[in-house]
């Protein structure tokens, strides 16, 4: 058996040599003896497949590569070829390295450099772009994307023609297609055989849609301008391969047939398959091959279904945290190192108001985040501390847009996504909105700022009173006794006149203060607009008042003086703001306000009185408008203003239980509107005054701290003739009244003292008689502790400075109930 194996091996041989020898025959044919063969250097794309790629060996292969073969079998001339990245063929082509260039569009920026050979295959170009992504159909489409393109590509050129201009260039199409993979590519224009053989090689086929061709190229063959003999040499070469020809290079490369043999390399096709069935036929008889090759494919097959069991869990944890992603109440994203979007959840969608196909592939600046405000916001940055820090979260909050322009503040937690090597190549984004956050933490400061400078304005009016007090009380001490034709009876007038102004200073303080009022009766609104608006406007004769007043107007409990301050600002800042003139418009009304509105201003629901004051003055931007209510903010120039009149009326509207907000744009005017409590009692009337001083003979004790307020007050009221016992202390004070309580007709008790309080002396003194009658004086407004002794039921409260007047009206008022 061996020996006839041996005889046929031998007559294999023999037959190998007779079909070189015909092979070599056939190829000298074509020679020219006079022409011996020549050498020419040819060019072209090392990745376009079918064309043309390199195999496993890192050989060249494909239709061009055959059909250049078949061409130097008809030729006689040797074709050197050399395949490389495109934008590196055209460079050394045009430096002259190379005789013709293979696999090259026409065009005619080209046409001025090449001459071409006829077409030989017609390639549809396409738009390729990420599922995610809508509305792609033409190159006008494509404004506003960064389109990847192969580098020195024909495409360039017909981009740029269409007004694209946004390129990221790549070496070759493989190169496009293995970013797209890696999701740093969303859009991309390239010729289709190449694009869907790599997303078919790469498994992402399915995560790409592609357009009608944008145009359909055609491949030439091209040598330099003026080289017609190389040119001549290649067409004539071409054209003797048969159409028959051409059809088998192709259907070899197209799948449908697999090689084609030369007649005579058939014979030693046969003869080697006739030697591979002999020794298959002994392999598959060695049993211990076979037995070794069962046992390998039980492993296979082992490995397999637990490689199948793997993807089926991998899948479904892929599935489920897809799931959660989407179904997830906080903003995620995805971006790439340059900031483009490659993923976006439902929640941000809803969120920002963008749908997925609109945002994927798109820049975060100028979308979600405010182009024109990125302080703060450098990505690169961000994305350099966060590959500084790869095991941590990095955390930050800034001020966000949506859709329709809106402003939000959200917190974002970011994280690295790494590489295969190891590098940053796209940033996990966590985000939660925080605009109510934000929001209440600016009203918080705000109300902190306000009560502080309360604090500090009420302790200071509280001591500045009683030293008023005591240039008040003196004064008026010494015009009971002088003549009203005395000299000094006029210097003494305008005493009390100055300090009366500096009591309507501590009244200024305390409008600081959150509560800082005085007495509260229930006033009606129109008539205090209607007075202050009149008097401002008889001094502003520039101005035009118009007044529109709800007739039924609720009343409201308010300390009048402080109310006309309130409104003598406003008309003051509103005639600031017209230099030249203006339109002022004063508005009351009767709203309802429900729990949504009012929680932003920490005050209840229910009825209020509305006041508007419009200009038509300047206006006032965003930041003006933030800052309009802060202490000693301005906008006016030196010696025009302290800052502090809006900041007063802030204070007391806060402390009338009520609010204050304002609207204005540049240009537009400005609008302050004023809310108040409604009060279910009727609006008091105005009554006459009263004759200055009134006298008496009762007795009253007299208690304060201060000793020079004390002595002043003392000599007052026993200049109205009454009897009077002063005491320094709650204490003293409790004592003396056990004794002489029969006696004492009135107590006059300071709220403010060391040791035992005014609260606290005013409860004992009631627990020794619960009908004594009680006024409360403080140099602090009616709020706080004055307020709840008021509330027990004390008779009456006077605020120091007090005029003679005042007082001696105050006493007869409390006993003569």
């Amino acid at each position: 058996m061996i020996r006839h194996m041996n005889r046929y091996i031998r007559l294999l041989f023999i037959f190998l040599l007779v079909a070189v020898g015909c092979l070599y025959a056939d190829a000298a044919s074509p020679s020219d003896p006079k022409n011996p063969p020549k050498t020419i250097k040819v060019v072209m794309d090392n990745n376009y497949p079918p064309y043309v790629f390199l195999d496993g060996k890192g050989n060249l292969q494909g239709i061009l590569i055959d059909q250049w073969r078949l061409w130097e079998l008809k030729t006689g001339i040797k074709a050197d070829i050399s395949g490389m990245d495109w934008g590196k063929a055209l460079s050394r082509m045009g430096a002259g390295e190379f005789d013709v260039i293979d696999t090259i569009f026409f065009n005619e920026r080209r046409a001025q450099i090449y001459d071409f050979t006829k077409p030989y295959a017609k390639l549809d170009v396409s738009i390729f772009f990420h599922k995610n992504i809508s509305g792609i159909s033409d190159a006008d489409s494509l404004q506003g994307f960064v389109v990847a393109v192969k580098s020195g590509d024909n495409a360039i050129d017909h981009l740029r023609g269409k007004g694209i201009s946004l390129f990221q260039e790549y070496p070759s199409y493989e190169a496009i297609i293995r970013a797209a993979k890696e999701q740093k590519v969303m859009v991309t224009v390239i010729d289709n055989p190449p694009a869907l053989y790599f997303l078919y090689k790469m498994g992402i086929l399915d995560q790409f849609r592609y357009s009608a061709p944008l145009y359909t190229g055609e491949f030439h063959r091209a040598v330099k301008k003026g080289n017609t003999a190389i040119l001549k040499s290649v067409e004539e070469g071409f054209s003797q391969i048969s159409e028959s020809e051409y059809q088998a290079i192709n259907r070899k490369w197209f799948g449908t047939e697999t090689s084609v043999f030369h007649p005579y390399l058939r014979h030693i096709g046969t003869g080697l398959g006739a030697l591979i069935v002999i020794v298959l036929f002994l392999i598959v008889w060695n049993r211990t091959l076979r037995k070794k090759v069962r046992e390998r494919t039980m492993r296979l097959e082992e490995e397999i279904a637990l490689n199948i069991k793997k993807t089926e869990a991998l899948q479904e944890s892929e599935e489920k945290y897809r799931e959660l992603v989407e179904n997830a109440n906080s903003i995620i994203l995805r971006m790439d190192k340059e900031g483009r979007i490659t993923f976006f959840n439902e929640f941000a969608q809803r969120f920002f108001g963008f749908l997925k196909e609109d945002i994927i592939g798109r820049n975060v600046v100028g979308t979600i985040v405010p182009e024109q405000e990125t302080t703060g916001r450098d990505l690169v940055a961000m994305i350099a501390d966060i590959g500084r820090n790869p095991d941590m979260y990095v955390t930050n909050e800034n001020e966000n847009m949506r859709s329709n322009g809106e402003r939000v503040w959200i917190a974002w937690t970011n994280k690295p996504i790494f590489d295969q090597n190891g590098d940053v190549s796209e940033i996990l984004c966590v985000g939660n909105d925080i605009t109510e956050r934000k929001r209440l933490e600016a009203q918080l400061i705000q109300s902190q700022k306000m009560e502080a400078i309360g604090t500090l304005a009420g302790g200071i009016a509280h001591d500045f009173n009683n030293l008023l007090m005591g240039i008040q009380g003196y004064a008026s001490i010494m015009m009971l006794e002088l003549d009203t034709s005395h000299p000094n009876y006029e210097r003494l007038k305008r005493i009390e006149e100055q300090v009366q102004s500096a009591a309507d200073l501590t009244k200024q303080l305390l409008g600081f203060a959150r509560g800082g009022r005085y007495e509260m009766p229930s006033l009606n609104i129109n008539n205090i607009l209607r007075k202050s608006s009149s008097m401002f406007g008889r001094t502003k004769k520039e101005l035009t008042i118009h007044g529109k007043y709800e007739k039924d107007l609720a009343a409201v409990e308010a300390d009048q003086g402080q109310i006309e301050q309130v409104l003598l600002n406003l008309y003051v800042n509103a005639w600031h703001a017209m230099p030249t003139g203006g339109e002022l418009y004063l508005e009351t009304k009767n709203v309802t306000l429900d729990e949504n509105y009012t929680a932003l201003h920490g005050v209840p629901s229910g009825n209020y009185v509305k006041i508007s004051v419009t200009d038509t003055g300047v206006g006032m931007d965003e930041k003006t408008r933030k800052r309009i209510f802060d202490p000693f903010f301005t906008t006016k120039e030196m010696g025009r203003g302290t800052g502090l009149g809006l900041a007063m009326a802030y204070g007391i509207m806060k402390g009338h239980k009520g609010f204050i907000n304002v609207y204005g744009e540049p240009g537009h005017g400005t609008t302050f509107t004023l809310y108040l409590p409604a009060s279910e009692k009727k609006a008091l009337e105005e009554k006459p005054a009263a004759p200055d001083v009134l006298r008496g003979t009762e007795t009253i004790l007299l208690v304060d701290d201060e000793p020079s307020v004390l002595a002043v007050s003392k000599e007052i009221l026993e200049s109205f003739g009454y009897t009077v016992h002063g005491m320094r202390s709650g204490q003293e004070a409790i004592a003396f009244y056990k004794e002489k309580k029969d006696d004492i007709s009135l107590i006059i008790l300071d709220m403010i003292m060391p040791g035992l309080s005014g609260n606290e002396t005013f409860d004992r003194i009631r627990e020794l008689n619960p009908s004594a009658r009680i006024i409360l004086s403080s140099g602090y407004s009616l709020n706080g502790q004055a307020q709840q002794i008021m509330n027990k039921g004390c008779h009456g409260f006077i605020q120091k400075p007090f005029s003679i007047a005042h007082i001696s009206r105050k006493i007869r008022e409390v006993l003569e109930k």
